[in-house]
């Protein structure tokens, strides 16, 4: 098939990727990480776990939150002030919510990571319907400022005051929270 990009005259493309982007290093880092992972895998450690982060927190006033449609990721309600529950709470999330800025760099403008507040492009992509349902519903709950009753199992939901959302990926949230919150739960489901 050579003799196709000849014909076309594609060979500027290989020597534009091969000298001008410098792929070079991506083989380089291969065989680093072969060679590593080779001696990686001699060593084997062995680490008592005496408990979970599930586990512990708690005690410490932390809270883990069970977020639906989105079971594996972590979140959790924690004090801002151990000894004042007036001082309010923290949303504190991993990978599920992003806040990066709209000039995070053209890898976060692809995957649709930046420029707002919530669930990426990629990851409503690949979420299912009704996981969206469900974890834009759970975050209009925690958005809410008022009591809810949960139509389904007649649990009530007492509003929790976030005065902070910190995250993973991007700068703190310290504003207007709840508002946020549900900006996070709209763009979800505006599809």
């Amino acid at each position: 098939m050579d003799w196709i990009d000849d014909w076309i005259g594609l060979d500027w493309i290989d020597d534009l990727i091969d000298d001008w982007i410098g792929l070079d290093w991506i083989d380089d880092w291969i065989d680093d990480w072969t060679r590593h992972r080779k001696q990686f895998d001699k060593i084997k450690l062995k680490v008592a776990v005496e408990a979970t982060c599930e586990e512990i927190l708690p005690a410490h006033g932390v809270a883990p939150l069970d977020m639906p449609g989105n079971p594996f990721e972590l979140c959790y309600q924690m004090p801002l002030d151990a000894h004042d529950a007036s001082a309010g709470y923290a949303f504190v999330v991993c990978d599920a919510l992003f806040n990066l800025p709209a000039n995070s760099g053209w890898i976060a403008y692809l995957m649709g990571s930046s420029g707002f507040f919530g669930v990426t492009r990629i990851g409503r992509l690949l979420m299912p319907k009704e996981s969206k349902v469900l974890f834009a519903r759970w975050l209009r709950r925690m958005a809410s400022t008022e009591p809810l009753l949960d139509a389904d199992t007649a649990e009530r939901f007492e509003p929790i005051e976030w005065r902070a959302i910190i995250m993973a990926h991007g700068e703190p949230i310290v504003s207007d929270c709840h508002a946020r919150l549900r900006e996070a739960a709209d763009r979800l489901c505006k599809e």
